[in-house]
């Protein structure tokens, strides 16, 4: 089968996509289905992952994602904007965002035109590429898409490339994905152990550029403790208040930054899985856990939040308590920006116990 025309003024695109019955099973094939009217959802792994009829919030900007990702589709078509989107020169940390390809062969507006066109299919009225982010908006916090190309250093071949959409499509958090060779497009599922997929795999975040302020009391007591031996902080105590994860277990996480005294700072380097925790768990249960936090350099700004492994970073203001040098955000691989439990200082000149205790949380760490 040759590659079929992806998008018409009849919207065959949006119905081809959004009939798929299967991951594996078929090639997807012309449909002579003309109408919006007509589309059906129902077996749509794309489609199913974006809804959360619980959280119609979340759902929206799912939705404004997944017209992004159809958009990006079509304009992936063309060879030049195909070869601009998987060139690794344009991402930094794997990231960029999507603003930054529009400008490119005229592509902003081909965006405008389809975006119209497919949300509207959707359900929802959007007009241009502005419009779209202003509607992108969870919990006061305002989004826009990013690709996060998450195999950038390991794919060879890229006459088959790979669209996903950022959110989790099951408890086991695979994400759905478009499979799109030269004679056939799949729906897919993908999980984080496929990052060394041959074929460049190109996920559609809500990323944002804004860094999430203190804007809330930190809710961290300093208390002395013993006399401090470098290497021996631990998390001792944690419980955790909030659910950020719409399915399956919770994957508490930490990340940080490690600073000097000089001022100087440098990245932790990789996100520490501290535990999975049950839903049922969640406002409950207080875990006592010895887990060691790596102490290099004269101390480190740290985060701990729900870790989603398909999603943009998200930064996070860290206080500049106990009297490390200045402030420092952290990036978080996380869906949202508020998807953050606790944030601190061990400045390793100090020695005692970090406690928090708030809506969020509870957190002890001793050294």
């Amino acid at each position: 089968m040759s590659r079929f025309n992806f998008f018409t003024e009849s919207f065959t695109l949006i119905i081809l996509i959004l009939t798929i019955t299967s991951c594996s099973k078929a090639d997807i094939e012309d449909s002579e289905t003309t109408s919006c009217g007509e589309l059906n959802f129902t077996n749509s792994l794309l489609y199913q992952s974006s809804l959360s009829p619980a959280n119609p919030e979340g759902e929206k900007v799912n939705m404004l994602l997944l017209g992004t990702l159809i958009t990006v589709s079509k304009l992936m078509e063309d060879p030049a904007n195909r070869d601009h989107l998987l060139t690794v020169a344009n991402y930094q940390d794997q990231e960029a965002y999507l603003e930054d390809f529009l400008p490119s062969n005229n592509m902003s507006v081909s965006f405008d035109i389809l975006i119209n066109d497919i949300m509207n299919c959707l359900g929802y009225s959007v007009t241009d590429y502005d419009d779209l982010i202003s509607q992108m908006i969870y919990e006061g916090d305002y989004y826009k898409p990013s690709i996060y190309f998450y195999n950038i250093n390991h794919f060879t071949q890229i006459d088959h490339y790979y669209i996903a959409l950022g959110e989790a499509a099951n408890d086991t958090d695979q994400i759905a994905a478009l499979c799109i060779s030269p004679d056939s497009i799949k729906e897919v599922l993908l999980s984080e152990e496929d990052s060394t997929l041959t074929y460049p795999l190109l996920i559609i975040n809500n990323g944002t550029d804004d860094i999430a302020a203190l804007n809330e009391p930190n809710g961290q007591v300093f208390e002395p403790y013993t006399a401090k031996t470098l290497g021996q902080d631990i998390i001792d105590e944690y419980r955790l208040d909030k659910r950020h994860e719409r399915r399956g277990r919770s994957e508490y996480s930490l990340d940080r930054v490690y600073f000097t005294s000089s001022g100087g700072f440098r990245s932790g380097g990789y996100r520490e899985r501290i535990r999975k925790v049950k839903s049922s768990d969640i406002g409950s249960k207080k875990f006592t856990q010895d887990y060691p936090l790596l102490t290099l350099y004269d101390g480190q700004w740290f985060v701990t939040f729900e870790y989603d492994w398909y999603a943009s970073k998200k930064f996070i203001w860290v206080s500049s308590d106990n009297g490390s040098p200045g402030g420092k955000s952290v990036g978080c691989r996380m869906k949202w920006s508020s998807g953050y439990y606790h944030r601190g200082v061990l400045n390793y000149s100090n020695s005692g116990t970090l406690k928090w205790d708030d809506g969020r949380g509870y957190l002890k760490i001793k050294s």
